[in-house]
C-alpha cells in the first residue's frame, strides 16, 4: 500500500498518522466482539487488539466447520447479534480488518485501537 491508502467509491482515505488513538463501535465493535467469544482462542487483548490479532482470530473464526445449526448458536450466544446475524460475522471481521489496514493504513502492530460499544 506504501503511503497511499485505498480509496473507498473513489473517495481518497485519510492516512491514520501514527499514535493516534482510535475508538471502533457499532458494527466494528459487534465485529470483533464475536471475535472474541466465537473464534478458536478467542481475542485475549480486546478491546485493544493489534490487527494483526484481529486478522489471526478472523482467519480461525472464519475457518471453522459451518453446519446448518452452527455449534448450537441461538440469540443469547452473542449479546450484540442474534442468531441470524452469526453467521455473517467471518464477512463483517474480513471487512473491519480490510477496512483498517487498506482504507486506513493502520499498523498491523500497533494498540492505537480501542473496541467499545459505548463511551
Amino acid at each position: 500500500l506504501g503511503d497511499h491508502p485505498c480509496p473507498l467509491e473513489g473517495v481518497p482515505m485519510p492516512r491514520v498518522p501514527r499514535g493516534t488513538a482510535l475508538v471502533c463501535m457499532s458494527s466494528l465493535f459487534r465485529s470483533v466482539d464475536a471475535l472474541r467469544l466465537l473464534s478458536p482462542g478467542g481475542l485475549p487483548h480486546f478491546p485493544r487488539p493489534t490487527l494483526l490479532e484481529v486478522q489471526r482470530s478472523t482467519e480461525a473464526f472464519c475457518a471453522q466447520r459451518w453446519a446448518p445449526d452452527f455449534l448450537g448458536w441461538s440469540d443469547e450466544t452473542h449479546t450484540h447479534s442474534t442468531r441470524e446475524e452469526l453467521p455473517r460475522v467471518c464477512l463483517h471481521a474480513v471487512y473491519a480488518f480490510t477496512l483498517m489496514r487498506d482504507a486506513y493504513g493502520l499498523d498491523l502492530e500497533s494498540r492505537e485501537l480501542t473496541f467499545a460499544h459505548t463511551l
